[in-house]
């Protein structure tokens, strides 16, 4: 398999004569083919070849996305942030599967397994949030984000396979708060939700053939992965050094994962659905020391 892809960013950003006022704009565009292919020998009791075949799978991933940021201070205390983002998603995976023709000596393309997956989606969101200095000593961040996300999709074979997803929304709140210590001491408390929506590689229809008792293949209906994230870190910061403890959990519902089906022949086949829910805990700590010359 090969993979070739391309990142392009553009960033604009404006200060205003009003302290802390801003505006900023970005525009990104990556593409990615990532091309995997098998060449398959079956061979009989007698160790001769007496089926080979090959398959390529040419898959693209297109995204296209643009963000709109505004700054703006309400007062010295209180900042409000705002923003709007599309992203414009497309993916296609085009497959071929050739079997080799022993009375001609050479291999013949396999119509009937040929095929192409399209798929698109295409999300809008906004976000809204307010950063507040209580005092010198604590502040606070909440807010939140709304994403709407619209899909759909279909093979070139059959031509009634096209479907058009229900679409759906999320709201993903934020809050923050944050207690300083002297001059480098913190506790922080953080908690968030994200959404990480299914690759190319989980929706992708495509079969590989190559042990033909044990299939996998993608499912296009897949919805996307929503995290909860928990953290709270404590440190303290001099100029000897110091530490910092961050301990976390994350929730995840609806998270992918593998599950098999065994059908009358005794063929396994293998595909992804939203049927998880992992929970993990965790905590990193970092120490930092420091001397006149070290």
């Amino acid at each position: 398999s090969a993979s070739l892809g391309y990142d392009f960013n553009i960033d604009y950003r404006r200060k205003f004569d009003k302290k802390d006022r801003e505006f900023g704009w970005s525009a990104q565009i990556s593409r990615n083919i990532d091309n995997s292919d098998y060449i398959s020998e079956r061979l009989n009791q007698q160790d001769i070849v007496y089926r080979n075949e090959k398959s390529l799978n040419i898959g693209e991933n297109v995204e296209i996305s643009s963000q709109i940021d505004f700054t703006e201070p309400i007062s010295k205390k209180l900042n409000l942030e705002t923003g709007i983002k599309g992203i414009v998603r497309f993916v296609n995976s085009d497959y071929h599967f050739d079997t080799f023709n022993y009375a001609l000596n050479e291999y013949s393309t396999m119509n009937d397994r040929n095929n192409q997956f399209n798929y698109y989606q295409h999300v809008g969101a906004a976000y809204l949030q307010f950063n507040y200095i209580v005092n010198e000593n604590y502040s606070l961040k909440i807010g939140g984000r709304f994403e709407a996300t619209a899909f759909g999709g279909g093979m070139e074979k059959p031509a009634d396979s096209s479907f058009t997803g229900k679409p759906y929304s999320n709201f993903i709140p934020f809050l923050n708060i944050s207690r300083k210590f002297g001059k480098g001491g913190f506790v922080k408390f953080n908690y968030t939700q994200r959404i990480q929506r299914p690759s190319l590689f989980y929706l992708n229809p495509y079969t590989n053939f190559s042990d033909p008792l044990n299939l996998t293949t993608g499912n296009p209906y897949l919805s996307p992965e929503i995290s909860s994230n928990y953290e709270v870190s404590v440190g303290n910061y001099t100029q000897f050094g110091g530490f910092g403890l961050n301990i976390y959990h994350k929730r995840l519902t609806d998270a992918i994962e593998t599950y098999r089906l065994v059908d009358a022949n005794k063929v396994y086949r293998t595909t992804y659905g939203n049927i998880g829910e992992n929970n993990t805990t965790g905590f990193d700590i970092n120490l930092n020391l420091k001397g006149k010359k070290w």
